[in-house]
């Protein structure tokens, strides 16, 4: 982010919208944050995981 910059912390269920407004991603898991390249990779893995 640049000086003077806007940011904002979007949560939604909806993956078209995601991709369409977002243009970093960050996942929050076992309290840490960290900055994933692919929002895709992580849409996979929630999807293969048993609920």
């Amino acid at each position: 982010m640049t000086p003077g910059g806007n940011s904002c912390l979007l949560a939604s269920h909806d993956r078209s919208f995601i991709r369409a407004v977002g243009n970093r991603s960050w996942l929050i898991e076992k309290r840490r944050l960290t900055e994933v390249d692919d929002p895709e990779a992580f849409f996979r893995s929630i999807a293969e995981t048993p609920s």
